[in-house]
């Protein structure tokens, strides 16, 4: 009981430190609003005033990119309601995303080393501070449960459906967090503890039905989506250069982006 005190205290310290630094940038700084925060509160503002319910996302990469799945609008979507349809209404889901970030860096370093482990771990995040309010800033919380979850499911002590509902997940957010997935596959490669017939079944499911949308999109405009990731004319993307080469040489969505 008082491991569990003392863990509560701590999390409050270390989510009141890293939410009160992230305000303090976006005052001294400024709330960047940018070409992807615009598009954001724009998009939001159609599902609330029009009721046009996207079934697709931010674009990938650029303007002409394929698109993610269309769930950081809806994480944006009570934000936005509760502030009357502020354009900056991010604000609150980006303090959010902080707040279980450095909770989640918290309790997994301490699950997997010891508490100290897990205050450093906070404490760094705490100070690194997110200047900018977009899909790729569920990154570092996605990662680091995503380590956690294989890193349980690997041992046994979870059945892998939990890792790959949120690789499914993550793989519909940004294409950063979608690395997730290959962690999942080598993971599964790895493990002793390898799903069943029926697991990697349940498992395969569970992270197909987060592309239930962009199936549904491509399937009313003959597989738009599909064919922008096709590869027809390779580039490296200097932003997403680490992770995945762009695509290009697509037909254009603008006109179909519902």
């Amino acid at each position: 009981m008082e491991s569990k005190r003392n863990d509560l205290f701590i999390i409050v310290g270390l989510v009141a430190l890293a939410v009160s630094i992230q305000i303090f940038y976006w005052m001294k700084l400024g709330y960047q609003f940018d070409w992807d925060q615009e598009r954001d509160a724009l998009m939001v503002s159609e599902i609330v005033n029009q009721h046009k319910f996207t079934l697709i996302g931010p674009r990938v990469a650029n303007e002409n990119g394929f698109f993610n799945g269309p769930y950081h609008y809806y994480f944006l979507l009570p934000f936005f309601l509760a502030t009357g349809g502020h354009p900056a209404s991010g604000i609150g889901l980006g303090a959010l995303v902080v707040a279980l970030t450095v909770s989640a860096y918290y309790l997994v370093g301490k699950k997997l080393w010891n508490s100290r482990v897990g205050f450093l771990a906070g404490i760094i995040y705490a100070l690194s501070g997110q200047l900018v309010i977009w899909n790729a800033m569920y990154g570092p919380l996605l990662a680091v449960v995503g380590f956690y979850l294989i890193f349980q499911a690997m041992n046994g002590k979870i059945k892998w459906i939990w890792p790959a509902a949120l690789a499914g997940l993550a793989a519909n957010i940004h294409l950063v967090p979608a690395s997730i997935s290959i962690s999942l596959f080598i993971g599964i490669l790895l493990s002793k503890k390898k799903p069943s017939i029926r697991g990697s079944f349940q498992a395969a499911i569970v992270y197909l039905v987060w592309f239930l949308p962009l199936l549904i999109f491509d399937l009313r405009h003959d597989f738009l989506n599909i064919t922008c990731c096709s590869v027809t004319d390779l580039h490296a993307s200097i932003a997403l250069i680490a992770f995945l080469p762009s695509i290009t040489g697509r037909p254009n969505l603008r006109k179909n982006e519902r």
